[in-house]
Parts: C-alpha cells; sequence; structure tokens
C-alpha cells in the first residue's frame, strides 16, 4: 500500500508549512506522485473555493476537460481468455486492462510498467514457475511485488473517487476553467507547439500534455478533499508540545562536537620517528595518513567526524587530554597499555541548545504529521475494507466486479508472458 502512504507524506507537507493550525488554513503545494508525477496547483484550490456565480457559465458539461472519463472500454485483448493449457498465458499486451475501480480502468501497464526493471532482471535469471512465485509470495522485506503495487494503485482510485463526488458543480466548473489555463500556459511555454510540448514533457516528466495536465487536475481534487475532511481533525495542544519537549530534551540539546585523529604504534622506535616528525613542524595529518601510523593511515587516522559530549574515550587518561586540546591542536605523547599515542583535535563544533519556544513550531509540526498519519491510516482502511465488502456483495449478488485475487492473476499471466524466459 505504499501509494497511499506517500499521499499522507505529501498533504501533509502541505498542513505543515507556516500559516496552517491544526488543519486550517491555505497549503503550499502539493505533490500526490502516485496519482501522476507531477506537482499540484494551489491556485486551483483557491479558484474552486473562490469562483463567484457570475463566473460561472452553465456548469452542466461536467464531462469536458477531462472531468467525468466515459465508461472504459477493453483494449488490445481480454487477459483473463489467454491462459493455455500449461498454466502459462499466451502473449498477452501491457495494455490490456484488468478492472475498474470508481468506474476507473487499471491497466496492467500502470501495475507492471513500473517495475519493469526488476521484473526484466527476474525474467532472465529465474524458472518461469519460481518467476510466478516471486511475483506474489512475501519477501524479506514482507512485500508483495505485485499484490502491494496493485493494492496501492486501486486505494489510490478509491480516494480520487471520493474526492471527485465531493465536488460540487461551481467547483467541477472552476477546475474545468482552470485546467484551460493549465493548457494555455504550457502551450504558450513551448511556442503553441502541440508536438514539441509533448516531445518536451515526455523527455523531462515521462508524461505527455494531456497526462500532464490530466495528473494536476487529481493532485488539485486530492488536495481540496484531504484539507477539507481531514485535516480539521487535526488537534496540537500546547501540552501536547511541552510534553513530547520534556520527554526529548536531546533532539533540542546537541552537545559540542570535535573532529578527532589518532596516531598509534606499539613499536618504541616508530613512537621516537613520529614525534620528531611532529616536532619538525610536519602536519598532524600527514603523518595520520603516512606508513608509521598504525590507527587508520588511509583515512588519516580519524577517530571521529564529530565525537559529541565529554565522553569521547573510555580510559580517562585519553579522554582528559581531548578534552584539554584546542581546535588545531594536539596532544604529547601518551603511552597506554603498550601501545604510544597521539590525539589530534582537528575541529570543535559548538553545542546548540534549543529552549521549548525555540523548538516548539517544529514540534507542532511533527505532531501534526503523527496525526495526520494515523487519520489517513484509519480512513484509507475504512475505504478499502468498504470497497472489498462492495465487491463480495457484488459477487453473492451475481453482479459484474472483478475481485482483487482475479485482477492479481490476470497480472501475473501478463507478466510471465512479457518477460519470463521460457526455460
Amino acid at each position: 500500500m505504499m501509494g497511499g502512504r506517500v499521499l499522507v507524506a505529501v498533504v501533509l507537507a502541505a498542513c505543515i508549512l507556516p500559516g496552517c493550525s491544526g488543519g486550517r488554513g491555505r497549503s503550499a503545494h502539493l505533490t500526490p506522485d502516485d496519482f501522476a508525477g507531477v506537482p499540484g496547483d494551489t491556485a486551483l484550490v483557491a479558484a474552486m473555493e473562490t469562483q463567484e456565480g457570475s463566473d460561472a457559465e452553465d456548469p452542466a458539461g461536467r464531462g469536458e476537460a477531462g472531468l467525468s472519463p466515459s465508461p472504459p472500454t477493453m483494449v488490445k485483448g481480454d487477459p483473463s481468455a489467454g491462459v493455455s493449457a500449461g498454466g502459462l498465458s499466451t502473449k498477452f499486451d501491457v495494455d490490456a486492462m484488468i478492472g475498474q475501480v470508481n468506474g476507473q480502468p487499471i491497466y496492467a501497464r500502470d501495475v507492471l510498467e513500473p517495475l519493469n526493471a526488476e521484473l526484466e532482471v527476474m525474467g532472465r535469471e529465474l524458472s518461469a514457475d519460481v518467476f510466478r512465485m516471486r511475483l506474489i509470495r512475501r519477501g524479506k522485506d514482507g512485500s508483495r511485488l505485485i499484490p502491494d503495487r496493485l493494492t496501492g494503485i486501486v486505494i489510490e482510485a478509491l480516494i480520487l473517487g471520493e474526492a471527485e463526488r465531493d465536488l460540487s458543480d461551481r467547483e467541477q466548473f472552476a477546475v474545468k476553467n482552470h485546467l484551460k489555463k493549465i493548457r494555455e500556459e504550457l502551450l504558450t511555454r513551448f511556442y503553441n507547439s502541440i508536438t514539441l510540448a509533448e516531445v518536451s514533457l515526455r523527455e523531462t516528466t515521462g508524461l505527455g500534455l494531456e497526462a500532464t495536465i490530466e495528473g494536476r487536475r487529481k493532485a488539485m481534487i486530492v488536495e481540496r478533499y484531504v484539507r477539507q475532511k481531514l485535516l480539521p481533525k487535526i488537534n496540537v495542544t500546547r501540552y501536547d508540545i511541552e510534553n513530547y519537549y520534556h520527554m526529548h530534551e536531546d533532539e533540542f540539546n546537541e552537545p559540542t562536537g570535535r573532529k578527532v585523529r589518532m596516531i598509534r604504534t606499539d613499536s618504541s622506535t616508530t613512537a621516537d620517528q613520529i614525534e620528531a616528525a611532529l616536532a619538525e613542524g610536519i602536519p598532524f595529518i600527514e603523518v595520520a595518513s603516512g606508513r608509521l601510523n598504525h590507527y587508520k593511515p588511509d583515512e588519516g587516522g580519524l577517530y571521529s567526524a564529530r565525537a559529541a559530549g565529554d565522553e569521547i574515550f573510555g580510559p580517562k587518561v585519553l579522554n582528559e587530554a581531548v578534552l584539554a586540546l584546542v581546535a588545531d591542536e594536539h596532544s604529547a605523547r601518551i603511552k597506554l597499555r603498550g601501545f604510544f599515542v597521539w590525539l589530534f583535535v582537528e575541529a570543535i563544533y559548538p553545542g546548540r541548545a534549543q529552549s521549548l519556544a525555540e523548538a516548539q513550531d517544529a514540534i507542532r509540526r511533527k505532531l501534526q504529521q503523527l496525526q495526520y498519519t494515523h487519520l489517513f491510516d484509519e480512513y484509507r482502511g475504512r475505504l478499502f475494507s468498504s470497497y472489498l465488502d462492495s465487491l463480495r456483495r457484488l459477487q453473492k449478488s451475481g453482479g459484474p466486479g472483478t475481485s482483487l485475487q482475479q485482477m492479481t492473476d490476470m497480472l501475473v499471466d501478463i507478466a510471465v508472458s512479457r518477460y519470463a524466459v521460457i526455460q
């Protein structure tokens, strides 16, 4: 369900910018990549919310500008009709439609194309039978290649469907007008050449002109819906902020840090050579990078790029020595357990302490994010459960509807046909 989780992050990014408190206020640009990979347009949301009646012509033409797609038709073959007796599918086209959600078609390419590189490698390296099982079984990380991708797409379509149904006639007309402006702006950028716009957009975003516009439409409709339905439920109190600050003080109080290098040897003869080199004024890092140093010479004797606090070394003699050094200063020779050691502090980074007043905005945003993630997970779960229940009722009554399992089976057949090398 990765698609839905990405949507959580992008919508929340709009919420937690300055000016938003508890879900109120205007949000900034939204980029729900799961829908189209193009940025949303907050101006569209504003247009939808402020559209005056005098600006709106007759809003009855909802079918314009891609607002209400016509019922989809099957294209280039139905995968459910192509399974051979041997268990492998015939050569199916990746453009085949495998099902619908809210009247919107789901094509095999929507699921398979983002996985193309991985599937090509698997197809070359695995037998057809093993390839088939790897498509649906859980991996070490608990994910399933095709079922999880399909579920994410279904959830995206469910959210978009709810968002579209929630639009008023005036808002739908505002969307149509705004899309016209977007199209005009894109064409103006490309010298009013549709061909140039198509080529340039595909090279930079992978999407053509109409797909780019459609992505903007979906992004803005979803932003408007989520802002209105979920963000007002977020409520971070002063007590919540203070409680978080006191329970996570380490996040807001950073101790002094030091960049420390070390030279070490167990040979007294080598130790004398090191001592002489340093006395001659040869830079510590140069000596630490040479053959005389037995501690990480390839890294210039780097012990820590940012050793924090006052307990840098376990042995007390080393710890006291390094704390006594200022930046760009090395210690005298230190003998410890048969070793000879020199320490060098290359830089000192001052500590940073944030008061509650300084940290409160960052804490508020973090707590808003946590609340929003919880709210969105609950919403997504209810939406998906309702969808599965409706499918079960349809199937029991003999009505139309393709289950997720049926869609998965079709996708597996198509993937095996397209990618597996028959051995």
